[in-house]
């Protein structure tokens, strides 16, 4: 049980909510960490869409590449989320270096 002022709680609450909304529109969703993005690309090939959810602010340059690629070649993007690429972070091998 999370309380109210709980941060982890209350980022679990919204996605378990946006979660929710989804799969009651008869969508089907599937979850990809934001790594993939810049180290497993493929995974966007079957997709028409990649919603960002939360907070997601912190993109390094490949990462935006290859979803700017994913945009170029039709793709669609939606950002539901705060502070969206606000720092740029470089991965260098099994590192997060911001």
């Amino acid at each position: 049980m999370f309380q109210e002022d709980d941060l982890p709680g209350a980022t679990h609450r919204y996605q378990t909510t946006r979660r929710a909304t989804v799969a009651a529109g008869g969508y089907q969703i599937d979850f990809a960490v934001n790594s993939d993005l810049e180290f497993r690309p493929v995974v966007l090939k079957p997709y028409k869409l990649v919603l960002s959810v939360g907070h997601d602010e912190y993109w390094s340059w490949p990462m935006r590449d290859k979803i700017e690629a994913f945009i170029a070649t039709g793709g669609n993007v939606a950002f539901f989320s705060g502070k969206t690429c606000f720092w740029q972070v470089r991965n260098i091998l099994d590192r997060l270096i911001t």
